[in-house]
């Protein structure tokens, strides 16, 4: 994982870096979200599990993204299409299957209109296309004149996010808000490995008694937590 990463130099004199594992066809392509990176959880076990196939697999990070050059501000829709297109087009062989994350949603289906003879299947994980877009269309009139941006700035002390959720939570206790329920979805696991799978990505020991509830942790391979959940057996 701490391997240094190779690099694909680009004709504007961006540099790409990317991780190849070379290995059977169909290839898969992992494009990332906005603002990720290539060492992320769905990109590291996808390449674990190309590696267990003996398949071709291919990692890459934008410019302005993680270890390629450019700065993240700078950077486009536009831009980081064609970083991926180059990508494919430069360290593939053959159709490939993308998978596209978030952005990489979006991303995907660029690449695969501009490269039709090489996607092989396309696969969306929370896939988000258009989504500049509609957060533009859905920003309040006067954070448009504020020139307000969605810019998540990682710091340990203050986030700069805090006044805004602050902001948002008095507006739903004086007045009224809409939740969106997604995030609160239920999952049924059945069959004879439910509880094995469970066991395998769970904190909590979920091997209860029928009726009992569950509470424990989503952990991802860095034994970092992805989501709080409550298994019912």
């Amino acid at each position: 994982m701490n391997e240094k990463p190779e690099i694909l130099p680009r004709a504007d004199g961006a540099s790409i870096a990317y991780h190849r594992l070379a290995g059977e066809g169909p290839g898969i392509v992992f494009l990332g979200g906005f603002a990720s990176d290539m060492t992320g959880t769905k990109a590291i076990a996808l390449e674990a599990h190309c590696r267990r196939r003996g398949q071709a697999f291919l990692r890459f990070d934008y410019r302005g993204h993680g270890q390629s050059s450019g700065a993240f501000e700078e950077g486009s829709i536009g831009l980081w299409a064609g970083d991926a297109i180059a990508a494919i087009d430069a360290l593939t062989e053959g159709p490939q299957i993308l998978v596209g994350s978030s952005m990489g949603g979006w991303i995907m289906l660029l690449a695969a209109r501009a490269l039709p003879d090489r996607a092989a299947a396309l696969v969306g994980i929370a896939a988000a296309p258009d989504f500049t877009p509609r957060m533009w269309e859905e920003l309040p009139e006067e954070a448009r004149a504020a020139g307000e941006t969605a810019d998540y700035q990682y710091s340990w002390k203050r986030q700069n996010w805090f006044e805004h959720a602050a902001a948002e939570h008095k507006a739903v206790r004086e007045n009224v808000g809409l939740f969106d329920m997604s995030s609160f979805a239920k999952f049924r696991v059945e069959g004879r490995d439910a509880e094995a799978v469970l066991q395998r990505v769970m904190a909590a020991d979920v091997a209860v008694e029928p009726g009992r509830l569950v509470y424990g942790q989503w952990l991802n391979h860095r034994g970092g937590v992805e989501a709080d959940l409550t298994v019912t057996r």
